[in-house]
């Protein structure tokens, strides 16, 4: 899973950033580059997310200095947080310039937007767009079809990725500090139809048929794909609170 992720984040393209700087950063002292590195990806093609929308909240850090003293950091803290989709290359999160320390661990914390649940009822499915729901393609080799889908996000739901110093580590790229924003969607939504054979279906305004997982219809599958949340994040560890 940790090699997935480091060749993704080498490979990305797709970036954002931050404006904020460090408080504490004293004037002359050496400075590096904090830039965001975006992307959602399925390596076996079952799944393509093309919105997943969340609420940055910000992102801290912790230096250790050589006298063995601890200072911290922060990004991309707002009053309300920053609505960012992990799949686009929205500069909604600008660059920064930070004190050019080693950093000891990171976390970052996101939240599910609090949009109004509010679905088409005219519309092409295909083209209309609400935060509150990830919206993908599950594509069903065996019935060679592609099924287009809806994903409520919980409501109020945090997410909390934290990383240690190997991983920190890793995001230093050509004189640059990369913070990778890596959602891997195979692990949440490729098994579904392994797990669930039968579901209940919806048409949109044009007549084409797509499916909702929300805690109101198919809410088997919804409870699923919610508990899997955490596989999908590439961080040492993710807390959901």
């Amino acid at each position: 899973m940790r090699g997935r992720f480091a060749w993704l984040l080498a490979a990305a393209l797709a970036f954002a950033g931050c404006d904020d700087r460090r408080a504490g950063t004293e004037v002359g002292n050496p400075e590096v580059k904090v830039t965001a590195r975006v992307a959602v990806y399925d390596f076996y093609d079952s799944v393509e997310v093309s919105s997943l929308h969340l609420v940055m909240m910000g992102m801290d850090y912790l230096i250790l200095k050589k006298d063995s003293a601890i200072d911290s950091g922060v990004c991309w803290k707002r009053p309300g947080g920053i609505l960012m989709n992990l799949d686009s290359d929205s500069t909604v999160l600008k660059d920064t310039l930070v004190e050019d320390s080693n950093w000891s661990r990171s976390e970052i914390v996101l939240r599910t937007p609090n949009n109004p649940a509010e679905l088409p009822t005219q519309a092409d499915i295909r083209a209309w767009d609400n935060p509150r729901y990830v919206k993908f393609n599950y594509i069903r080799t065996s019935q060679n079809d592609t099924l287009p889908a809806l994903f409520e996000w919980p409501q109020g739901m945090e997410f909390h990725l934290k990383y240690g110093p190997e991983s920190v580590e890793a995001w230093r790229w050509t004189g640059e500090i990369w913070v990778p924003f890596l959602f891997d969607a195979y692990p949440w939504a490729g098994p579904l139809g392994s797990k669930h054979p039968t579901w209940t279906y919806r048409t949109d305004g044009r007549g084409a048929r797509y499916i909702l997982f929300s805690p109101g219809e198919n809410a088997a599958t919804w409870s699923d794909l919610k508990a899997t949340l955490p596989d999908c994040f590439g961080a040492d560890s993710v807390i959901i609170r």
